[in-house]
């Protein structure tokens, strides 16, 4: 997908928009008219086939952002395109502020048209119209193509993920109170979940701590909070969470207590059905002197109880071997370019070949390795 920026030329556009999915998957494409523009609206009936059914399109606006500093060699300092305003909110219905739009420069107004073939679509052709026009503009009427193909994607991904997010600094962003960090974390979990990413984090909240003597928690809201999507009942077509973070206990008074609290959580898990899917991210990004803390971490997991996987940001090490059981190196560290020094002493795969072997899982990241993070290199 090529970026449209402000005072650049438009690369040279088709007569007709063509894409091919399969179902159960979304593909886009962008309509953009050239600044001075005024008052641009557009319309997209629904494609249809010869044999029967339809699918939607649905449009975005996009919208600019001030970037001052480059991300890397790549990047320039400028606004960018970055956000999708949508014309209806896929998730309340509600219409939303994309258009009619203006630009009076140097920025082109960019439409970003999807279209998405659920699991049930039928395999063939379908066809329609994209229509837009603008103040003193003739109307542009594009013919519209969609090719969906007999194979479906799976509504959860075959690969685990996750996605770090945090509802209250969600809610600074959109400048509400905390008291909307339930509802938004939902609707970010949803949309997550629409693209096969599950998220880790969310409210953030860890069960409730009825009693401690004898311990006893409470796991109503937390159940009400991930159970949906841990589930499958958030989506129509049943995708379900991958991954989710085991909340620590915030005030445990000592390592038997903690113990204690992990033992419920993960009894709750097992009888939930989730323990398989559940991780306790021990450490992110640990410095080598931290390592020591990690193994004691993941080791009094396992002593509460064995089914509760151990997560860490970091490549193989000795000291942690054999007790964490997800190792999540960042990416530069698996697969390091020629001149990129971001990772010193680089695991070889077949190292975490050897791993795998005995039980451990291999996930990896990207951050801010690939462009440059500081004076700190990564384990």
């Amino acid at each position: 997908m090529v970026k449209l920026r402000a005072g650049e030329r438009l690369p040279e556009g088709q007569q007709s928009i063509e894409l091919t999915l399969a179902r159960g998957e979304c593909e886009g494409a962008q309509l953009a008219a050239e600044a001075p523009v005024s008052n641009l609206v557009a319309t997209a009936a629904p494609l249809r086939a010869q044999e029967g059914g339809s699918l939607e399109v649905r449009l975005y606006r996009e919208a600019f952002i001030e970037v001052s500093e480059p991300s890397n060699f790549e990047g320039r300092a400028g606004r960018w395109p970055d956000p999708l305003i949508p014309a209806v909110d896929l998730y309340s219905g509600e219409g939303r502020s994309a258009l009619p739009a203006s630009s009076a420069g140097p920025e082109p107004v960019v439409l970003y048209l999807e279209v998405c073939a659920p699991r049930a679509s039928a395999p063939g052709v379908y066809r329609g119209l994209v229509t837009a026009k603008a103040k003193d503009r003739p109307p542009v009427r594009l013919p519209m193509q969609v090719r969906v193909r007999s194979f479906a994607l799976p509504a959860t991904s075959s690969l685990e993920t996750s996605f770090g997010f945090s509802g209250l600094s969600a809610v600074r962003g959109h400048g509400l109170g905390d008291e909307a960090v339930g509802r938004l974390t939902r609707l970010y979990a949803t949309a997550a979940l629409h693209h096969r990413l599950s998220l880790h984090g969310m409210s953030m909240e860890p069960p409730r701590v009825v009693s401690r003597e004898p311990l006893e928690l409470d796991f109503g809201d937390y159940d009400a909070e991930v159970g949906p999507f841990l589930d499958g009942t958030v989506l129509e077509n049943g995708a379900r969470f991958t991954s989710i973070d085991v909340r620590l206990h915030p005030k445990a008074r000592s390592e038997d207590e903690l113990i204690a609290y992990l033992q419920a959580y993960a009894q709750h898990l097992r009888q939930r059905g989730w323990l398989s899917r559940a991780f306790i991210y021990a450490k992110d990004e640990p410095r080598p002197e931290e390592l020591p803390l990690v193994r004691r971490i993941a080791e009094g997991a396992h002593q509460a109880d064995s089914g509760l996987r151990v997560l860490v940001t970091t490549s193989l090490n000795p000291l942690i071997e054999g007790v964490v059981d997800i190792l999540a190196p960042n990416i530069n560290c698996l697969f390091p370019r020629p001149g990129d020094a971001y990772c010193q002493g680089v695991v070889p795969l077949s190292r975490y070949q050897a791993a795998r072997h005995k039980g451990a899982r291999l996930w990896w990241y990207q951050s801010c390795g690939s462009h440059g993070c500081g004076p700190v290199p990564a384990l």
